[in-house]
């Protein structure tokens, strides 16, 4: 039993210590609702929490340690009509900046009158509670009525959103998407790297390397030498050198291609398996601007007034929406060609359903760049002392040091992620490609296109050799030699009687040099070459020929005499 409570204790402590590793942040507390507001001044005194700070009591950033402060919340979605509780990023931040700071909050809930402005809510909200959570930027009119606004929490410049479209490729460019890895001038030069160093190659090795080059003729020898350089490019041969300049050169080639076959492989994957580039109708506000293209904008909101301001002219071309989701339906309908979203609010409604597809993109550089982060009244507003100043220096140091730590951004994060019903980021980042796609024949078929085709060429240009060979006329005696089954000897002899006189002792006398100067280099008799030579076709073809051959110049002697030739036999 002992051993089993241990054993419980040591489990319990690993697990209390993995929850604490773990890294997350706990649950926002849940608010206190604050309901029907209606303060005839301030809706708290912070000169005491200020007069502490200034005599050096308490350190600035604990000025509001046991302090409670009231802040109004609008659109941010911290709790449902039921109570229950669904935290906003606004609400997180501020949970954290209670936590540091040692205060206490309370939550007023603000709903804006019809047809009032934002500046006149904001007004009517900071006069009831001392923070007014948000983005509201500050703004000239806004700071004539004492209201200003604490640090810089969110980006609101303004972006231009539009839909995206893929355009798909041919077939003719699907089947060549195996070549896409280089340009065509590559191709070229690879092409003329082959040509080229098959000449130069043949050029160092002609007189020596009769395994390479074994053709008897020059172009033969030169189209060996052109497979060779292309075998050797496609891994499928490769040359033989045997001088010291063949070798460089073949050395020099292998390397160029090693670098390009490897560029190639390389690139390949990625060109197969790459999402099309986007289409979209405008590339940057610019475009918008002179194209004069519908624009959807939030109606009855800064966003409007702002761009109304800055660029009049395209006010006729504006087009009302009520919230995020409206502008990308209106997008998606063809009611706009573009929407402009704060930088925020984009990253927020790229999570929503309506950008299922993900393809929503933005375009362009920040209209204008804009910040956004809560708001108070300044003493000015009421005429009465406050001390909200000293509030919003505190709220503004932790909020300073929180984002430097980098828990700003991370919370923001986790909202995206907690808010989102749609991840773009775990599609590809979005639209319409099929880069992720196993590859098919409609990818590489082009490779095998190309061999078919080649193969084609080379099947054809056989057949064609081949019919003009069989089609060359045959001599009468030689068919009916062959005919009759007749010894390849008999057919030499049909051969010869069926040539001229001297047109057959031309070509003997021709085989007759020949032979003689291998004989002399091979250091062979003369007289076995001449019986050999007189077996073969004097006795034969029964036609006399000078068996003596010339005597080759530098020779010292007399040739030796020819021998009787043996007399014949029925054999």
């Amino acid at each position: 039993k002992e051993m089993l409570t241990r054993l419980a204790c040591v489990v319990g402590l690993l697990s209390l210590s993995f929850v604490l590793c773990r890294g997350e942040d706990p649950p926002p507390r849940p608010p206190t609702y604050v309901q029907n507001v209606n303060h005839s001044g301030w809706a708290h005194d912070f000169c005491g929490a200020a007069g502490r700070w200034s005599s050096g009591a308490v350190p600035l950033d604990e000025g509001l340690n046991g302090e409670t402060i009231t802040v109004a919340f609008f659109d941010d979605h911290h709790a449902t009509e039921n109570g229950s509780y669904v935290p906003g990023f606004h609400y997180m931040v501020l949970d954290a900046v209670a936590k540091r700071a040692g205060f206490s909050f309370e939550i007023m809930q603000q709903v804006a009158i019809p047809d009032e402005s934002h500046t006149d809510l904001l007004e009517r909200t900071v006069l009831q509670a001392d923070l007014a959570a948000g983005v509201w930027t500050s703004l000239p009119k806004r700071r004539m009525k004492g209201i200003n606004t604490i640090f810089a929490l969110q980006d609101m410049s303004y972006r231009l959103v539009t839909i995206q479209s893929f355009q798909e490729p041919t077939q003719i460019e699907q089947l060549l998407e195996f070549a896409a890895p280089f340009h065509l001038e590559v191709w070229i030069l690879t092409v003329f790297g082959c040509v080229f160093t098959a000449a130069v190659y043949w050029f160092f090795e002609r007189s020596v390397n009769s395994d390479d080059l074994d053709q008897p003729n020059i172009p033969r020898n030169l189209e060996r030498s052109m497979f060779l350089s292309t075998a050797l490019a496609t891994g499928g041969g490769g040359f033989a050198p045997k001088t010291t300049p063949g070798r460089v050169m073949v050395v020099s080639w292998t390397l160029v291609l090693l670098i390009l076959m490897n560029s190639y492989t390389a690139n390949l994957a990625s060109f197969l398996v790459a999402t099309p580039n986007p289409i979209t109708p405008v590339s940057a506000f610019s475009d918008a601007k002179a194209q004069k293209v519908s624009m959807c904008l939030k109606d009855q909101d800064a966003e409007w007034d702002e761009m109304a301001k800055l660029y009049p002219d395209m006010v006729p071309s504006f087009v009302g929406a009520t919230n995020s989701s409206d502008k990308l339906d209106k997008l998606t309908n063809g009611d706009c060609v573009v929407a402009l979203f704060a930088a925020s609010d984009w990253d927020d409604a790229q999570g929503l359903p309506e950008n299922a597809n993900c393809n929503f993109v933005t375009v362009g550089d920040p209209i204008k760049s804009l910040y956004a982060g809560w708001a108070y009244a300044m003493e000015s507003l009421n005429g009465g002392p406050s001390c909200a100043e000293f509030m919003a220096d505190v709220v503004s140091l932790h909020l300073g040091e929180m984002d430097q730590e980098g828990e700003i951004s991370r919370l923001w994060q986790r909202f995206l992620a907690e808010d989102s019903q749609v991840n773009c980021q775990a599609q590809g980042g979005g639209g319409g490609g099929g880069g992720n796609d196993p590859l098919d024949l409609s990818n590489v078929g082009g490779a095998f296109v190309f061999h078919l085709i080649l193969s084609g060429i080379a099947v054809l240009a056989h057949v064609i050799g081949t019919c003009a060979v069989l089609k060359e006329p045959a001599l009468p005696e030689i068919e009916e030699a062959n005919s009759g089954g007749k010894a390849p000897g008999d057919i030499e002899m049909a051969r010869a009687k069926a040539q001229s006189p001297d047109t057959m002792l031309a070509d003997l006398q021709a085989q007759v040099d020949r032979l003689s100067d291998m004989a002399t280099a091979q250091s062979a008799t003369m007289s076995d070459f001449l019986k050999l030579l007189e077996n073969k076709y004097v006795n034969k073809a029964n036609v006399k020929i000078r068996l003596q051959p010339k005597k080759k110049e530098g020779a010292k002697g007399p040739l030796p005499p020819i021998a009787s030739p043996p007399p014949a036999t029925s054999k």
